[in-house]
């Protein structure tokens, strides 16, 4: 399959020459003009005409360069943007005055900036966790036919997150599949990885993964030519959970050192970091406790530093995991109980997926009530019958039965089955 040509820059070189004169002129080594995600090497690559950056880093990299990336693409000074002091505002963090200039622009301006500022509200709500808020107004945004593609591709990515959030799924794929057609008429490499990706996992979490498969299949190529070392990761991180969640463990852990392996060098962190969390279930799946502890040693520092509680506390019960299996029963019981209180804020999905792994912990160890109370916990925290709530009442059945209590066990083993059957044919 021919490669396709990038849609937001006029030729690899010429936009290195750009970058290494704007740099020059700025008086600013490649290591002074560095930052996560764009390392010294991948700097020089640029500037060579190797690599191509994405419009995130070229963003970045003009606002460092005192000049746009619209000049850095192209060549090309662009028109004053009416949005200009409301997306400055969002990008030094001040939401306030962000806000009220974009639900200014929203009111008053012509429809296709009105489109854009509701495509701007409308993630300062998903990052605010106003996911109701946020659809109203992305579907606002994309009801204007005039919006770019680059505006409505970003509002189609968040609608599609936010409505699987809202565990509203069958209309996120819908939204989703908009995404990647639109991203495959318009020869937008890049969007197409970000939509085929954020479907795949979609389908993994509904129980489909044999379609998550096929997808993933038809971009693997593409993405490995593609230079944007994120965009590879994600599409491994990807295939990394596809394979876990069909018990391919040895195909589950060789993708996800890809993903650690390809972002590690990029300078990206906490994705990384998300990567050892992946590696450290799969080995603990396995039974690799020791190496699966190492994983999670690895991967702590860096996100109790990003401060995304989530995150964090899901390594934690990995780590729990590893030292309950390894005889350090004491250590396990006390930092899984420490990880727990870290769902509390969460969305209802991800924390009561916390809480069911947290009941695992202490299942395996023997503290059946604990167990018990944190899986009826994670039952009544989960919005929607997806695929682990079946897991949750069959495990449920099981402590159920252990403790003698054969009613009450058959009929959680009936609900798991229902919400089984349910999810197979919804």
């Amino acid at each position: 399959m021919p490669r396709r040509p990038s849609t937001h820059i006029d030729d690899p070189a010429a936009v290195g020459t750009r970058i290494r004169e704007a740099r020059q002129a700025a008086g600013l080594k490649q290591r002074e003009l560095t930052f996560d995600g764009c390392t010294p090497a991948y700097l020089s690559r640029v500037e060579a005409g190797q690599r191509i950056p994405s419009l995130q880093i070229l963003t970045r990299l003009a606002e460092r360069l005192a000049t746009t990336a619209e000049f850095l693409a192209t060549g090309k000074h662009p028109e004053p943007d009416p949005l200009f002091e409301a997306e400055l505002a969002a990008r030094t963090g001040d939401t306030a005055l962000a806000r009220r200039l974009y639900t200014a622009a929203a009111k008053n301006g012509p429809p296709v900036v009105s489109a854009r500022a509701d495509v701007a509200l409308g993630r300062l709500a998903f990052d605010d966790g106003d996911h109701e808020a946020a659809t109203d107004l992305l579907e606002r945004a994309l009801g204007e036919a005039g919006l770019p593609f680059p505006e409505r591709a970003s509002a189609l990515e968040l609608l599609g997150k936010a409505l699987a959030l809202l565990a509203r799924f069958d209309e996120s794929r819908t939204v989703l599949d908009q995404g990647l057609a639109g991203a495959r008429e318009a020869h937008d490499q890049p969007a197409e990885l970000r939509f085929a990706v954020l479907l795949a996992n979609l389908l993994i979490d509904r129980g489909n993964p044999e379609r998550a498969e096929e997808l993933l299949s038809t971009i693997i190529d593409d993405a490995r030519k593609a230079r944007d070392p994120v965009a590879l990761a994600n599409l491994y991180w990807s295939q990394a959970r596809l394979h876990a969640s069909q018990r391919r463990q040895d195909l589950a852990a060789r993708y996800a050192h890809l993903a650690h392996a390809t972002v590690e060098a990029t300078e990206h962190t906490v994705i990384a970091a998300r990567a050892l969390t992946l590696l450290a279930h799969i080995e603990n799946d396995r039974g690799n406790h020791a190496e699966a502890l190492a994983f999670a040693d690895e991967g702590a520092p860096v996100l109790a530093a990003a401060g995304n509680r989530l995150d964090e506390g899901m390594l934690l019960l990995e780590k729990a995991r590893a030292l309950g299996a390894l005889g350090r029963r004491e250590d396990a019981v006390g930092i899984a109980l420490g990880a727990i209180p870290r769902f509390e804020h969460a969305h209802p999905t991800s924390a009561a997926r916390g809480y069911a792994v947290a009941a695992e912990i202490f299942r395996d160890l023997g503290e059946n009530a604990r167990a018990l109370e944190l899986y009826e916990l994670a039952v009544d925290t989960v919005p929607t019958e997806d695929r682990h709530l079946g897991d949750m009442y069959r495990a449920i059945g099981e402590i159920h039965e252990a403790e003698g209590r054969p009613a009450e066990a058959l009929e959680s083993f009936k609900r798991a089955l229902d919400v089984r059957t349910h999810v197979r044919h919804g």
